[in-house]
């Protein structure tokens, strides 16, 4: 499944991921934006591209929060995209932990 924000494609999801999240082909989500979009002029543009690493494999919040750090973000941005993130379902640590194991 593919996942757009504000009508960009920002990353793929497997369809179990988010199916079990609540999201459906063609669902407007009107719940928090992206926090990404928000924190810095010059990156805000950038922001879906910024969440594509999501796509090609799950990831630990632990992941996620290095990854965003290493852009530069603010640790105030990348806990509140970290959260909403979780919200959405897209990141779940013990979903991870189970796919690890597997």
């Amino acid at each position: 499944m593919n996942v757009h924000f504000d009508g960009v494609y920002a990353f793929s999801l497997e369809a179990s991921v988010a199916l079990s999240a609540g999201l459906r082909c063609g669902t407007r989500w009107m719940r928090r934006p992206c926090p990404l979009s928000f924190a810095r002029k010059s990156m805000s543009r950038r922001a879906p591209e910024r969440l594509r690493f999501l796509e090609t494999r799950e990831r630990s919040r632990f992941e996620v929060q290095s990854r965003l750090e290493k852009y530069g973000y603010e640790p105030s941005v990348v806990d509140g995209v970290v959260a909403w993130l979780m919200d959405l379902g897209y990141v779940e640590d013990a979903r991870f932990a189970r796919l690890l194991l597997a």
